[in-house]
């Protein structure tokens, strides 16, 4: 599938348009322009207008847990208990329950906090793998590890 925002971050919409997203943007309770347009993806993707899942993330189900990837980089196992240890701590600490940092040496995972965006790392015994996401991104990858283990139930 082409990329028709050619790698940018950034896009020009028409001022119509920029009202009615800061409209939503404050009827969801001020949400970031991240979340308010994650909002709307979300609404596509219960429609079945695009899949599920987030690009430069691998989420493959195994018999005993799950297999991610970030970016193409090291492919890391993780139980299922791990990755919904890992879906919990990234919700905690996206909701305040956690403050700080979360290392768990069990699972071999940190979450954490990173300026106004959320970092998860993967240890594995070679290498490590880092995403860094805005927070309504790193929830919506916690999502995608809660559905790849309720799938396996």
């Amino acid at each position: 599938m082409e990329n028709t925002l050619d790698n940018h971050q950034s896009f020009r919409l028409p001022k119509e348009r920029v009202i009615k997203l800061d409209e939503l943007r404050e009827a969801l309770g001020g949400a970031t322009m991240s979340a308010t347009i994650g909002t709307l993806l979300a609404s596509a993707r219960e429609q079945g207008l695009i899949g599920h899942g987030l690009p430069g993330v691998e989420i493959n189900r195994l018999s005993d847990g799950v297999a991610i990837r970030f970016d193409g980089g090291p492919t890391h196992g993780m139980s299922f208990q791990a990755a919904m240890a890992l879906a919990s701590s990234i919700k905690d600490i996206l909701s305040g329950a956690e403050i700080g940092a979360l290392v768990n040496l069990d699972h071999n995972f940190t979450a954490k906090r990173r300026g106004s965006g959320f970092r998860v790392i993967l240890h594995g015994d070679a290498e490590e793998s880092v995403k860094t996401w805005s927070p309504d991104i790193a929830l919506e990858f916690a999502e995608l590890l809660e559905r790849s283990v309720e799938s396996s139930e």
